[in-house]
């Protein structure tokens, strides 16, 4: 008797463990960059890599740096829910078919004023209404650490055409670019006062992160390159 039991939590183990990325998510991080802003906007596409067709059903979890004045709505398959809404209605799943890739929309606004700071947020995709059975995640990027101020930390030129360099850049030691769906396109390490070439980047918009000595991330930017 024992002995099936055991087969039985092993099976069960294993199933659950085999289920965790069934979808892949694109970009793999939600990360809100706000400068000035009246609306941030980040579209996410999702895969269903499984052979089944599947009901989906999804949760929004913000990080510990979300501004609190930030107002949230999430855009599914199925609609635009109301603002601040992090979790879809367990009798409301997505319906995803194998093989096939959805549209997601975050976008992030304050109330009688801009977005003028950067945050993330972690979309979590369970299998069931009960939202335990997690098949795919994206992750959030650590934030600034508190016992230094960055707030002159900044890119210049930009826009740019070839180089930039960083203001206030004492502490960071590592530089990474990314086009707009997320993927890195180059990372470099960084002195002070170190010029960036970026020539080779096609024209167009691209999240610079700022690492620290930690390869923490303490500054997340825009740099538009023309």
């Amino acid at each position: 008797m024992m002995k099936n039991l055991l087969s039985v939590f092993i099976f069960m183990l294993i199933s659950a463990t085999a289920s965790i990325g069934q979808f892949t998510i694109e970009p793999s991080e939600i990360e809100f960059v706000g400068d000035n802003d009246n609306i941030v906007e980040v579209k996410v596409s999702i895969t269903n890599t499984s052979n089944e067709d599947m009901d989906i059903f999804w949760e929004f979890v913000k990080s510990d740096s979300y501004p609190e004045d930030w107002v949230t709505t999430v855009c599914d398959i199925n609609t635009c829910y109301a603002p601040n809404t992090l979790m879809c209605p367990s009798t409301a799943p997505n319906k995803f078919e194998a093989g096939k890739t959805l549209k997601f929309s975050f976008k992030v606004w304050v109330n009688g004023s801009t977005v003028n700071a950067s945050s993330c947020g972690m979309l979590k995709l369970y299998s069931d209404s009960n939202f335990t059975m997690l098949v795919g995640e994206t992750s959030c990027a650590p934030v600034a650490t508190n016992d230094v101020s960055y707030e002159e930390l900044s890119i210049y030129p930009n826009p740019t055409t070839d180089f930039f360099q960083l203001n206030s850049d004492d502490n960071i030691s590592t530089v990474s670019i990314y086009n707009v769906v997320g993927r890195k396109v180059m990372q470099m390490q960084h002195n002070v006062g170190e010029m960036h070439d970026v020539s080779q980047l096609r024209a167009g918009m691209y999240i610079v992160r700022m690492l620290d000595r930690n390869d923490d991330v303490v500054k997340t930017m825009r740099l538009s390159k023309r």
